[in-house]
């Protein structure tokens, strides 16, 4: 698990500050592709101006002012946010600095939960032809592993099928499979006739999905 910090440390000067900073909590916990909100108010002197910067830079946080004493961190991790992992708890720090020098730190926890989904594909629904050579793929949303794909009791006497494995490319971050599936040496007797395949797609954490696709061989 990565964790990016900007590294700027300051030295807490909350024992003299003549403000104070409130958060409405101090933990949360957050579910990978929900948007949670936690507001937090300055108090104290109102003559003064406030800055507040976030020693964070995770994608799935930010910050925003709704006045000048009151800010909102809103949270919205997507479902790459925590890899091979239930859960991880990640330290938000920030410091809030008045317009005479004065800071206060501030440290909130963030329990983000992995939620697993299920895998995305779309063979399509149906196909025409006197043979059949066509590629499949699959992705994780979760980013762990890339799915397998397999036949469900293909049929034995309607020709060769076979499922075979392609290179795989595109964005790491959402692992996928590619598979060839070729359908040859149909029998003439099937010529206009209409027949299925049931595709089976898993991820790692056993989601599974199945499709089933039309293939009408051609006279």
């Amino acid at each position: 698990m990565k964790k990016c910090l900007l590294g700027l440390l300051f030295l807490s000067l909350s024992a003299l500050a003549n403000f104070k900073v409130e958060l409405e909590k101090t933990s949360i916990d957050v579910l990978e592709g929900e948007v949670s909100k936690v507001k937090f108010s300055i108090s104290g002197d109102l003559d003064q101006k406030y800055s507040v910067s976030l020693n964070a830079c995770y994608p799935w946080i930010s910050l925003s002012k709704i006045d000048k004493h009151n800010f909102v961190l809103t949270f919205s991790p997507n479902f790459t946010s925590i890899i091979d992992n239930q859960n991880y708890v990640f330290e938000i720090n920030f410091d809030v600095t008045s317009s005479s020098g004065q800071v206060e730190e501030k440290t909130l926890l963030a329990n983000i939960i992995n939620v697993d989904q299920l895998p995305e594909f779309d063979f399509g629904a149906n196909y025409q032809g006197k043979e059949f050579h066509l590629e499949l793929e699959a992705f994780d949303p979760n980013g762990e592993l890339s799915p397998t794909i397999e036949l469900i009791q293909p049929p034995t006497h309607l020709g060769d099928i076979r499922l075979s494995d392609l290179d795989v490319t595109g964005d790491p971050y959402y692992p996928s499979s590619r598979k060839l599936l070729t359908w040859t040496k149909i029998p003439k007797d099937q010529f206009g006739s209409t027949q299925k395949l049931v595709f089976k797609v898993c991820t790692k954490t056993h989601l599974c999905r199945e499709q089933t696709v039309d293939f009408l061989f051609d006279n």
